[in-house]
């Protein structure tokens, strides 16, 4: 492995376009080498490195090139945080097409730690086929899926096998490939499992009756999904979001950016969803009195 990692860098290696290292457990030694090499390298296009035991470090150095077309992290464990820093990276990638991490997500105190990932899915713009099957994902995953996959333009394939997603979970993704704006044209749920999440103090979003009070922590991404579907239901709807929604206190009010609502990660905020408003403009031009 140390002289597979010195021959990357080596005049030989530069025209490098595919490296499979699937099963090979690699030593920290080798990886941090191995990583630098392959963040560097500009002609290799697929790589796999699924079971090797990659720390973060070295995942988010590899992450940080942008030529790659495919890549396989799969079968190897990563906190929210790692998730979180891949996720960045790869936003900024405009050539991936391909994406396995499967089984990747160990467990984290605030739910699946997937969802600090998911959140960035809408930002890499060209991918096309993703694996996410084995990750713990429940209703709360598939909701955010909905939530930043509903305008995505080229994923056309998902694979969400093995995941706790409930029969909450799975109208998420039904109503998700339903959505006219959408890419999505075939999703994977091989293993479907019920949803064990049974915390009653989080939040719940329903589609059908989205009005009522809402208590969000937007230090979570599932939080700040939420809000997100709130603001798209508000625009639906031809609601201001000032009409939409109040607070009793000061809030950082949601901006749209690019087609996109941005939510700030920080802070507590409890919110009104005023649904019976937009009857009330439905009443007045249905009705003329």
């Amino acid at each position: 492995c140390v002289k597979l990692a010195s021959l990357l860098e080596s005049e030989a290696a530069k025209k490098l376009r595919v490296l499979n290292l699937n099963g090979i457990t690699l030593s920290l030694a080798v990886q941090v080498h191995l990583a630098s090499s392959i963040r560097e390298h500009d002609r290799l296009r697929e790589l796999s490195l699924a079971d090797t035991q990659l720390t973060s470090e070295c995942v988010q150095s590899i992450a940080e090139n942008h030529q790659l077309e495919r890549l396989d992290f799969g079968w190897n464990s990563f906190d929210a945080e790692c998730l979180a820093a891949l996720g960045f990276s790869l936003s900024n990638n405009v050539t991936l097409r391909t994406l396995s991490l499967s089984r990747c997500a160990s467990c984290g105190p605030h739910g699946p730690p997937m969802a600090t990932f998911l959140e960035y899915l809408s930002g890499i713009q060209n991918l096309q086929d993703l694996d996410i099957s084995s990750n713990l994902i429940d209703h709360r995953g598939a909701l955010m899926l909905e939530d930043v996959l509903a305008n995505h333009q080229n994923l056309k394939k998902m694979n969400v096998s093995d995941n706790p997603l409930g029969q909450l979970g799975l109208r998420s993704l039904l109503r998700l490939l339903c959505t006219p704006s959408t890419s999505l044209r075939r999703f994977e749920v091989n293993g479907f499992s019920d949803d064990a999440h049974t915390d009653l103090r989080d939040p719940f979003f329903r589609p059908s009756s989205p009005g009522g009070v809402y208590q969000l922590d937007l230090t979570q991404a599932y939080h700040r999904s939420i809000l997100r579907m709130l603001c798209q239901t508000a625009e639906h709807l031809q609601l201001p979001l000032s009409e939409a929604l109040s607070s009793p206190g000061a809030w950082p009010v949601p901006e749209k950016v690019e087609g996109n609502w941005v939510v700030q990660p920080r802070g507590a905020v409890k919110l009104r969803f005023n649904v019976e408003k937009a009857m009330g403009k439905a009443m007045t031009q249905t009705w003329d009195f």
